[in-house]
């Protein structure tokens, strides 16, 4: 017994048993960067957000709404399917078209060719993003609406467009990007 003890207390002993509890610590943190937190309360697993690769951002789920919008507060928006007028449904597929050709054109040509289409809150967004990141090209079907969304099914997926009347001008006030 006295060999053992003189053994763990000398210098390669020392060494070793700090390697064990560093491979240990190490051990135990990538382990448990899967699990679940524990609060104490619950032990439920919050969802991920799944990552959308070409924008580079995870992907909220959420689509917003006339009366999550700024442009809601002084418009009456409010539209059933079978009232919202042509023309706003054509605004939504003419801003769906410019959004998808994207290739041969700087960033500022993509979003002016859609500035006609959009409010000036989405035209500052756009500004920001990437046209080669844009995750479509071409419309494939006609559009379904739904309340003031217009989702237009597109090659890789499908765009919903928010229409809002501003002014009597219909303009898209946001999108939302559905990957197949």
């Amino acid at each position: 017994m006295r060999r053992v003890f003189r053994i763990l207390f000398s210098r390669y002993g020392i060494a070793a048993m700090i390697l064990l509890l560093v491979f240990g610590v190490v051990g135990l943190s990538q382990a448990g960067d899967n699990a679940p937190l524990r609060t104490g309360t619950s032990a439920q697993e919050t969802p991920k957000a799944e990552e959308d690769p070409f924008s580079g951002m995870p992907d909220d789920g959420y689509v917003p709404t006339p009366e999550t919008t700024e442009d809601a507060q002084d418009h009456d928006s409010q539209y059933r399917a079978d009232d919202l007028p042509a023309e706003a449904v054509e605004v939504a597929v003419a801003f769906a078209q410019q959004w998808s050709q994207w290739e041969g054109r700087t960033s500022q040509q993509w979003t002016e060719s859609m500035r006609p289409f959009i409010t000036a809150e989405l035209s500052e967004l756009l500004r920001e993003v990437d046209p080669t990141q844009v995750p479509a090209n071409n419309i494939e079907d006609d559009p379904e609406v739904t309340d003031t969304h217009v989702r237009i099914p597109m090659d890789t997926g499908q765009l919903t467009v928010t229409v809002i009347n501003r002014d009597g001008v219909w303009r898209v006030s946001a999108i939302d990007w559905e990957r197949r």
